[in-house]
């Protein structure tokens, strides 16, 4: 007892009882009778394994006590070793007699007045008793119903993350080399280095290096895993339709790990219908698979759908979640992100600045959504010429983004790519070819040959390759990922489209006019059908397929080609430099038809409009418009048998691009 009173004021402060000013007689009668308050009440801290040693130290009842002082210390060192301690806190009944014992009288009273209770509710729970029955009956059916569900929301849990876990890239990696550990042994080698240095058969170490694993990959796991989950969900959840949902979500975020939008976006469609139909539009869980259909949408160029979506998410989550909250911001920046791409600048980069605004006040600089939508402003600055802000927008990112990130994490491979892009735009083509390549090859390597992030990797080294004097190696790179795009994506996906329309470039800049011109058919049938429509794309398609004819010597269809692309272009803005090198175009059909008195005005007029815009005009892919439109003039006269006037525009002192 003596060593629990000490223990007690050790940790309280204080001891048990406070009988100071009392005299010794009334000092007894406290310690006999009151119980010291709980260690616990004192400090939260104590309750629990410490409040009970101290309490059995203390008890009234000396056979309740530690026997000895070695009995406490051994239970102080089960508690220090985290072991389970011996004492156990006092059972009700226990407490209840005590008490009854140190107030005999009013302990007798409660007693009668519980009896007087007990008998009056025998009678009354005679005639529960049947309704007891059946409500237990429901309740147990219940509390199984819920059991099960408990059990079938972990099975799903465990089933949605092994999906959501799978990754191409790293499944490809296991694969070769679990191949070459296994063709070791069939060569009873006892180990993969020997194998890959092998001199007997050195051509089969070659090729299984050379082989692309995460292609592989990807196709094993959708066939055998994302393709066999989906047909298991379908038989086996439909009487569970929240569980049938969770298990899409994951089969839908494997597909888009795997690079197969399509499938995802179709997943993703059919969660959004059940958890409407059963959650309600506004519950939270509905928000967030429509966000997610919405950013899957804007990924496969379906803008309308996309932008629908986002605006429907946008309201839903202030009106359920208010003005300020993280979700808020994350449906800011990818609607944000979508009206860059519908070229609804002003709109987006509101939304963006304040995104950005609200996910760093919040989390900081370095958070994952801030950086995203930072990434996208940047982006915005690009495509409105802020070259030198832009610029400095991506190399601050970039540097944010790899501490954070890492060199090889597909958000910090995109913020190269941009920019690169920026670098290009700039006209700074030596710097940015290294970067092209370098993000290239870490697309192939996270992501494989086929997803989307690798055939725009491609698209963009062979844009540039295609500007520096590498016209060969850029239409390969094109032609390559125009197939994969037929095989794998929409014909209206962005990065579809840009493929084909650089293949065109790289034909018609080897004088492959023909397969040109046919590609060019196909990919206006493309860009006209686009919803909403696109009047600047097919404007761009109908200027190449004008190439194509009048490298052909198809003067006509040129003119005709060139005609509607200046009616387009002067829709859009006729006092741009891409309306006024499109009425120059049309001009030089015109003089190819011998129709020089229309071709005249034209020419002259798109040329002076051309010089006098020139600083305004992109290096890179303006170059060269303002001297190919003086040499149509001059073409013109040549034509026309004006010499003098040839000889006058001719020997005029040319522009230059770099003035």
């Amino acid at each position: 007892y003596a060593v629990g009173v000490i223990l007690y004021e050790l940790l309280s402060g204080h001891r048990p009882h406070d009988v100071r000013d009392h005299t010794v007689p009334e000092a007894a009668r406290i310690i006999r009778d009151e119980e010291p308050s709980r260690l616990g009440s004192v400090r939260s801290e104590f309750r629990g394994d410490i409040e009970t040693i101290v309490a059995k130290a203390l008890e009234k009842d000396t056979a309740r006590r530690y026997q000895t002082a070695a009995e406490m210390a051994a239970d102080i060192r089960r508690y220090l070793q985290d072991q389970p301690i011996l004492a156990r806190p006092a059972s009700t009944f226990y407490q209840l007699s005590k008490f009854a014992r140190r107030n005999k009288g009013l302990a007798a009273g409660l007693a009668a007045t519980f009896v007087v209770l007990v008998l009056g509710l025998i009678s009354t729970s005679y005639f529960l008793v049947e309704v007891t029955n059946q409500r237990d009956e429901i309740v147990a059916a219940r509390n199984e119903t819920d059991r099960e569900r408990d059990r079938t929301e972990e099975v799903a849990k465990f089933q949605a993350d092994l999906l959501s876990d799978l990754r191409a890239n790293a499944f490809g990696k296991k694969l070769i080399k679990r191949l070459k550990t296994e063709m070791d042994k069939s060569l009873g080698h006892e180990n993969a280095a020997e194998f890959t240095g092998s001199s007997e058969l050195p051509e089969i170490a070659g090729a299984l290096d050379n082989i692309n694993g995460t292609n592989i990959a990807r196709d094993l796991l959708s066939e055998a895993v994302a393709d066999r989950a989906l047909r298991r969900i379908e038989r086996g959840f439909t009487d569970d339709p929240l569980t049938e949902a969770r298990l899409r979500i994951s089969v839908a975020e494997m597909y888009t790990n795997l690079g197969m939008h399509e499938d995802a976006v179709n997943q993703l469609r059919i969660v959004v219908n059940i958890r409407r139909e059963t959650l309600g539009a506004d519950h939270k869980a509905t928000l967030s698979v429509m966000n997610s259909l919405a950013t899957q949408c804007n990924r496969m160029g379906r803008l309308s759908e996309g932008e629908e979506l986002y605006r429907a998410v946008l309201e839903g989550r202030k009106r359920v979640l208010g003005e300020d909250h993280r979700l808020v911001f994350k449906t800011m920046g990818g609607l944000g992100a979508l009206l860059v791409r519908r070229g609804a600048h002003d709109e987006a980069e509101s939304l963006l600045r304040a995104a950005i605004d609200g996910f760093e006040q919040a989390y900081g600089k370095d958070n994952k959504h801030s950086l995203s939508s930072r990434n996208t402003l940047c982006a915005l600055l690009l495509r409105q010429r802020k070259h030198a802000d832009a610029l400095a927008c991506f190399t601050d990112l970039l540097a944010i983004r790899t501490e954070f990130s890492g060199d090889d994490h597909p958000q910090t491979v995109r913020v190269r790519n941009n920019l690169m892009g920026t670098l290009f735009k700039a006209n700074r083509l030596e710097e940015a070819e290294p970067i092209a390549r370098d993000v290239l090859s870490s697309s192939r390597r996270i992501s494989g040959d086929e997803h989307p992030a690798t055939i725009l990797a491609q698209n963009n080294l062979g844009v540039l390759l295609l500007q520096i004097g590498k016209p060969t190696e850029a239409e390969a790179l094109f032609r390559d990922a125009y197939k994969k795009c037929l095989k794998d994506m929409n014909p209206e996906h962005e990065y579809c489209m840009k493929a084909t329309s650089n293949l065109i470039d790289a034909l018609l800049d080897r004088g492959a006019s023909a397969e040109a011109e046919e590609l060019c058919h196909e990919l206006i049938d493309v860009r006209r059908a686009l919803d909403p429509p696109l009047p600047g794309l097919v404007a761009q398609t109908l200027e190449q397929l004008g190439h194509a004819c009048y490298q052909q010597n198809q003067f006509e269809d040129a003119r005709i080609a060139w005609q509607e692309c200046v009616d387009l272009r002067s829709d859009i803005n006729a006092n741009f430099w891409l309306t006024h090198r499109a009425r120059s175009q049309l001009g030089q059909a015109f003089t190819a038809l011998g129709e020089y008195e229309k071709a005249e005005p034209l020419l002259l007029d798109s040329y002076e409009s051309l010089a006098d815009m020139k600083a305004s005009i992109p290096i890179v892919a303006g170059a060269g418009c303002v001297d190919d439109a003086r040499d149509r003039i001059v073409r013109l006269y040549e034509s026309w048998g004006k010499q003098e006037k040839a000889q006058e525009w001719q020997t005029a002192t040319p522009t230059s691009d770099g003035d």
